[in-house]
């Protein structure tokens, strides 16, 4: 099982593959020479970098969970 699942994993990286991907054949620059065009920003459009971010409060239980979780590590 572990090997058919390689083997599809490998495949979909094989251009002689039916599965194969097809993807973007531009290869990525290293050693922070120049972001790729692809991706010139981290944040989505409009993202504000000031703008705080919103609390979620899940509730007691997962508060305490929280306060607790050295303990499980």
């Amino acid at each position: 099982m572990a090997e058919e699942s390689d083997a599809a994993f490998r495949d979909q990286f094989d251009p002689n593959s039916k599965e194969f991907h097809g993807g973007s054949q531009i290869p990525v620059p290293l050693n922070g020479e120049r972001v790729p065009e692809t991706m010139q920003s981290m944040y989505p459009e409009g993202y504000d970098l000031n703008k705080p971010v919103e609390v979620i409060d899940y509730g007691e239980e997962y508060r305490n969970v929280e306060a607790n979780r050295s303990t499980y590590l």
